[in-house]
């Protein structure tokens, strides 16, 4: 989980800087247009404020026929023949040099033409709408010959000197007439920030593996630390079980023995690795609450009265009260506190039954019981293995699950007691 938020965070940095790469190239090309258009328009500001400019007559720059009806349209000086051209038609020869020499393509047009070489094209005509609507420049993305290219279209407001050749299109003084047309090529400017973003993917892959090999040091020191640091709990839970099952010569070694059945039964049963460990965890701990039961119950030599069998009950509460404290039991604070509940909902403390017992509890409860059983008691004889076994039997679908039952006979049918190996190392 440690590793795959350390990725995920850069992943997320790194998207939001690639966007940020692209984004930036957008905004180079938005400024890019806006300064273009701000020349062309402060140009046609300049040239509208001198009613507009006589150029000498050549083959390509012929008399304005929409000017034809001014007298003054055509002079001649020093011996040379001159025009009036008008804002529109040389904004429109500078623009058409400014795109041969740098690639940036940009159009006067309008709605209502006088030229036809200022014909909308289509992008030009949704765009002159909506700055018609807007009354503002619009701008966005799209493609040119499957190139992508910034556009941006502004507003072309009707001057009084527009006059002179619009004047029979109806528009009058402030109205848009038409629009300055921009396109930015943005090819470059997306390499640009293609290769930005991959310089910064191998330095994020860097800082990555950096990461990855920091967090692995970390984890692991954290992790011994964690291992030493439950073992230790370990260590003095277990010597409690230890002084505890000393208290009484017949029930010494009785948790580990438990813990021993419980995991064999476990393996039987094919659960898991961490089950069967589990289990056995559970197992060595299962009585750790005898602790608080006074030697005048836990010691007697005789069957318990039914206030002291109470009383003696109470070890499952205690029990789990002391392992709930201890964060590294949690996982087995349940299978301990139900493990004297029985299969039909006779047992304690709270009476479940069936499957609301969990199953590693009921592995558990075969496993006591059989150490039981087979271990001396003060006011009570061992029995033999086979006899305990079909006891346990006895009691299938009762106090057992018929499940685990099978699996307990199967898993302990063979199994040497301790008492039983001590006798045969010393024959």
């Amino acid at each position: 989980i440690l590793y795959f938020t350390w990725t995920l965070l850069l992943l997320f940095i790194y998207l939001v800087v690639v966007y940020s790469n692209y984004a930036h190239a957008e905004k180079i090309a938005l400024k890019e247009a806006k300064t273009s258009v701000h020349k062309d328009m402060a140009y046609r500001e300049w040239f509208s404020s001198h009613k507009g400019v006589y150029i000498p007559v050549s083959k390509e720059n012929l008399p304005n026929p929409y000017l034809s009806h001014l007298k003054e349209r055509d002079i001649e000086a020093l011996g040379q023949k001159f025009t009036l051209t008008n804002p529109a038609v040389t904004l429109s020869q500078v623009m058409q040099k400014y795109s041969q020499d740098y690639g940036t393509k940009t159009h006067l047009t309008s709605k209502q033409l006088l030229n036809p070489n200022n014909r909308a094209d289509e992008w030009e005509t949704v765009a002159l709408e909506k700055i018609e609507q807007r009354t503002g420049r619009y701008y966005e993305i799209t493609q040119i010959d499957n190139a992508p290219y910034f556009r941006l279209m502004q507003p072309l407001i009707t001057q009084e000197s527009c006059l002179k050749c619009h004047i029979h299109q109806g528009y009058s003084v402030g109205e848009i007439r038409g629009g300055v047309s921009i396109a930015i090529p943005m090819t470059a400017l997306y390499h640009d920030a293609f290769t930005q973003s991959v310089l910064l993917f191998v330095l994020f892959f860097i800082l990555w593996i950096l990461g990855i090999i920091v967090l692995r040091f970390l984890s692991q020191k954290l992790k011994i630390y964690m291992l030493e640091k439950d073992e230790l709990y370990k260590q003095y839970i277990y010597a409690l079980v230890d002084i505890l099952e000393k208290r009484d010569n017949y029930t010494a070694g009785h948790s580990s023995r438990v813990a021993y059945y419980a995991k064999c039964i476990a393996q039987t049963m094919n659960l898991s690795k961490d089950e069967c460990e589990l289990v056995y965890k559970a197992g060595m701990l299962h009585d750790i609450g005898k602790v608080g039961i006074s030697d005048s119950i836990f010691l007697k030599a005789s069957k318990l009265n039914d206030e002291e069998y109470k009383r003696m009950q109470d070890h499952v509460l205690l029990s789990y009260e002391i392992l709930r404290k201890i964060p590294i039991f949690d996982d087995i604070t349940e299978i301990v506190r139900n493990h004297h509940e029985h299969y039909d909902g006779s047992g304690y403390p709270r009476g479940l039954k069936g499957d609301e017992i969990p199953l590693l509890s009921q592995i558990l409860s075969h496993a006591d019981t059989f150490d039981a059983m087979t271990s001396d008691r003060v006011y009570k004889n061992k029995k033999s293995i086979q006899e305990s076994l079909i006891e346990i039997s006895r009691f299938s679908g009762k106090q057992f699950n018929p499940k685990i039952v099978t699996a307990t006979i199967e898993a302990l049918k063979d199994i040497i007691l301790e008492s039983d190996a001590h006798r045969e190392k010393h024959l």
